[in-house]
């Protein structure tokens, strides 16, 4: 398994997550770099257990996700976000990404 790649690391250990709280993380001792990754990545439902979130699985959400850090990231996390594919962790060509978000 890839070096610090959140998506990876829950795909192998939680193939089926689609909403957790943080709290279940930190009691389930989940590496800081995948926290961090549902923190910035995944969409904030609501404020229970320091926080629950929900992953972006349509299109929509993953265009949404996209908008609201193209507001609020740097360029480079930009850049990253639109060329890392969302569904494995991995590294997208920029033709990929085109046809993935348009």
């Amino acid at each position: 398994m890839a070096t610090n790649n959140a998506i990876e690391w829950l795909n192998t250990n939680y193939p089926n997550l689609n909403i957790i709280a943080i709290t279940f993380t930190i009691k389930s001792n989940f590496p800081e770099y995948v926290q961090s990754h549902i923190k910035d990545y995944w969409i904030k439902i609501n404020d229970l257990n320091q926080g629950t979130y929900k992953k972006p699985t349509t299109e929509q959400e993953l265009f949404k996700k996209g908008i609201e850090i193209s507001k609020t990231k740097s360029s480079t996390e930009v850049i990253k976000y639109l060329l890392t594919n969302p569904h494995t962790g991995y590294q997208m060509s920029y033709a990929e990404s085109r046809i993935m978000y348009g």
